[in-house]
This record gives C-alpha cells, structure tokens and sequence, in this order.
C-alpha cells in the first residue's frame, strides 16, 4: 500500500512539474512571438525610412544635375533637362523602380 501511494505522489508531483514546465513554455513562446512581431515592424519602418531616404537622395542628386547649368530654377529644371536628353544612366541605388539620370549638360 505505501508504495502504491508513494507512486501515486510521485505521479501528482511529477504532473504538477509538467504542468508548470508547460506554462513557463507557453509563456516564453508567448513573449518570443511578441518579441518577433517587434522585430518584423521595426524593420518594416526601417525599411520605409531606407527607401525614403534614398529617395530624398536621389531627389538631391537630379536637383543637384538640373540646378548646375546656371538656370537656378532646382529640381524642377532638373526633371525639364532629364525629359528632354536621351542620354540616359540607370540609377546607382537598386530600388523597386529604376531611376534614369539625364547625362545633358547644357
């Protein structure tokens, strides 16, 4: 009888270990996953804030091209002198959408 209950506790106990074992691992797969969605969204920002820089870069650069004839009107003359060489380069910086830089110099 005293080993019938001493397996029976020994049971219970080993349950109650399982049991615990199983709600510190639902807690830590709980806290991973949370932890992984802020991973994924902090990447999708930098990602955005990565694209939007390159962008602005690539604004400077043709504004930088269109604003050196002496003209002084900026990024707007800039579009004007790409539109109307077709001499053209592919942008440095791969992007979803190529960018085409004129190569006129008036």
């Amino acid at each position: 009888m005293e080993d019938i209950v001493k397996k029976i506790t020994t049971i219970e106990d080993k349950e109650q270990q399982n049991k615990e074992n199983w709600e510190r691992a639902s807690d830590t797969q709980r806290s991973l996953l949370k932890r992984i969605e802020d991973v994924e969204r902090n990447l999708q920002e930098y990602a955005r804030a990565l694209k939007k820089l390159g962008e602005e870069m690539d604004a400077g650069r043709l504004a930088r091209r269109g604003g050196g004839n002496g003209s002084g009107s900026g990024a707007g003359e800039a579009v004007a002198i790409h539109r109307c060489c077709s001499v053209l380069i592919p942008s440095a910086r791969g992007s979803d959408r190529p960018q085409v830089y004129c190569m006129h110099v008036a």
